[in-house]
């Protein structure tokens, strides 16, 4: 058998224990995909449905429209108020355009991130290592780990797994100098942006201590270079490697741009489109998170549990569960150690340098703009801050332990690192099929460690199930503005003006319900909510008023629906008496509790 052949069959072989690994770490997703979502988040999983949804019809009818989803009418660009998660919407493009099933092509995209993530980890480890036992664990690392799990429900924090494969072709840029990595980076970095657009930022971020890293380690060759004393060769060699590079990062800026524009369009649109530094402190970790584990995991849920944050103090429990695991935190010690003796080479040096140096500053940011240790506040200056205010994009992300992902993929190197010390160590003492079985043991181990107890299910509607009227407003003419009653109540003592749980609890929903037809809706979910809903809140509390229609008129909404469930039923027969002596609202629907008026 020939060395590519071979190649290729090992490939293969790792690419299909890591789709196995994933279908068992997920368990049971893959058998109820079909009509079933992972119980916890819900609201979320209803928004990224509705998103994969609307950016295929989007691309069937309109490509051009893609921003201007039909969401928070009548507002332009709502599809920029959260990721548009165009990379998930593309892997799940063709089951939808197979099956026309929002739950089957979001559970799909769930469960290609992990595939994606482990095997793209897998090949960056490999290359940097040269050693396929340190790579895979690396894989386990990166594409399973308790961070991951934390996370399950949030698909566009899944999407992570572009991130090993731009730096791998960063990588192979920096030591062979040929433009087709440099391409391959671009491609991967799009890629990255395209998933979420706080990975795109972290990205940029560690690009940047890259470049600074690697102009520290040959800066006796820069300075030739510049200086002119270094032969024309090396200099054109230079000049090259600047030139492939920087045509690469204009690459991914004239590719984004599109994608970038709605977003810098709504800022302008909506004052408020940014995250306040308070809210970002309010998300910020605590030292301790380090130490915690999602409850879910398996080995190290309730290890951990005296660590857990309150979550009705500051953040939530998935966004401040960073422990990585045992095994993954004693190999990068031994992967340092390799890395740190002496006479290995300069690409291993590199190595060490960098994704040391990004896993303390990465482990730093974590932090946020604010430290906290035990719960306790103090005043220590966080260079979080010089990022939420100079660094472009990080004024939009509200949860700075995000960036944790950065660390992750520093411990899927060094963990391969540590993979390959072990294996030196154990060669000098035991023979070569010892050694082999050994090592899977310690991979079995790591994968055993990062198991989840099991994934809970929730059974979500199809088309064929969503309430009647949903349906019969497919055949309605036109865009048809509507509005879905009631809206979240108001609350004066709210920073948001309305009753945040209760929106939490019925906006997702109509987000997937519109799934079916497509009008365009005043209501809507998503991670910013913009005052025109905020003001119907407040104008349509006591619908049917003169003032609730004068409201709906000044919009240009034609349709109501009234939503008997979400209503007091003493409330909601008062608000029918009342509708019928509203000439200008025309019964036109009704089914399932629900009633569908013309607004004249």
């Amino acid at each position: 058998m020939s060395h590519r052949r071979k190649t290729v069959l090992i490939y293969v072989l790792v690419l299909v224990l890591f789709v196995l690994l994933t279908l068992f770490y997920t368990r049971p997703l893959v058998t109820e995909a079909n009509n079933h979502t992972m119980r916890e988040n819900t609201g979320d999983t209803m928004f990224n449905i509705y998103v994969l949804s609307w950016t295929a019809h989007s691309l069937e009818t309109n490509p051009l429209n893609l921003f201007n989803a039909t969401l928070f009418y009548p507002n332009r660009y709502t599809l920029a108020y959260s990721d548009d998660e165009f990379m998930s919407s593309l892997i799940a493009l063709p089951v939808l355009a197979v099956t026309g099933n929002g739950v089957l092509a979001f559970n799909f995209v769930i469960l290609m991130s992990f595939v994606i993530a482990s095997f793209g980890a897998y090949l960056l480890v490999w290359h940097l290592t040269g050693d396929r036992y340190a790579a895979f664990a690396g894989g386990v690392v990166f594409g399973f780990s308790t961070y991951r799990l934390a996370h399950i429900t949030h698909m566009q924090l899944l999407s992570m797994g572009f991130l090993p494969l731009a730096f791998l072709c960063l990588h192979l840029f920096t030591e062979k100098r040929k433009p087709v990595y440099a391409f391959l980076f671009s491609v991967f970095s799009i890629a990255v942006f395209w998933s979420v657009w706080s990975y795109g930022f972290y990205l940029v971020f560690a690009v940047l201590i890259y470049l600074v890293i690697l102009a520290l380690m040959k800066r006796k060759r820069i300075v030739a270079v510049l200086r002119r004393k270094a032969s024309l060769e090396e200099r054109k060699a230079a000049y090259r490697w600047v030139a492939f590079f920087v045509a690469s990062v204009m690459l991914i800026g004239v590719v984004l741009a599109p994608f970038i524009l709605p977003y810098l369009k709504s800022q302008k649109l909506n004052p408020n489109f940014s995250r306040d530094i308070n809210e970002v402190a309010s998300y910020s970790g605590d030292v301790t998170d380090f130490l915690v584990a999602p409850p879910q995991s398996l080995v190290w849920g309730k290890a951990t549990s005296l660590f857990r944050p309150d979550p009705y103090t500051r953040g939530n429990g998935s966004e401040r569960s960073l422990f990585p695991g045992l095994l993954p935190l004693l190999l990068t010690i031994g992967g340092i150690v390799l890395l740190s003796s002496r006479g290995i080479s300069r690409r291993d040096r590199f190595a060490l340098a960098f994704y040391v140096t990004l896993l303390l500053l990465a482990g730093v940011m974590c932090l946020g703009v604010a430290f906290y240790a035990f719960g306790h506040h103090s005043s220590i200056l966080m260079p979080y801050k010089f990022l939420y205010k100079f660094f472009p994009g990080f004024k939009a992300i509200r949860t700075p332990t995000r960036i944790f992902v950065l660390c992750l993929l520093s411990l899927a190197v060094l963990s391969g690192f540590g993979v390959k010390w072990l294996r030196s160590k154990l060669n000098g003492h035991l023979d070569r099929v010892a050694v082999a079985g050994l090592l899977v043991v310690i991979l079995i181990l790591m994968v055993v460690e990062i198991l989840p107890t099991g994934i809970e299910m929730k059974p979500m509607l199809t088309k064929a199930q969503f309430p009647s009227v949903f349906r019969w407003m497919a055949g309605v003419d036109g865009n048809a503005p509507t509005i879905v009653l009631p809206v979240a109540p108001y609350d004066s003592k709210s920073v948001n003006r309305m009753d945040d749980l209760a929106y939490v609890s019925m906006e997702p929903e109509r987000d997937y319900f519109n799934t079916a037809n497509w009008k365009a809706m005043v209501n809507g979910y998503s991670g910013y909510v913009p005052v025109s809903y905020k003001d119907a809140v407040r104008a349509e509390y006591d619908f049917p008023s003169r003032a609730a229609l004068r409201y709906l008129r000044r919009l240009k909404v034609k349709y109501v629906i009234l939503e008997s469930k979400r209503y007091d039923h003493g409330r909601f027969a008062s608000i029918l008496e009342r509708v019928k002596r509203k000439p200008e609202l025309v019964p036109r629907y009704q089914s399932d509790g629900y009633y569908a008026y013309e607004l004249r």
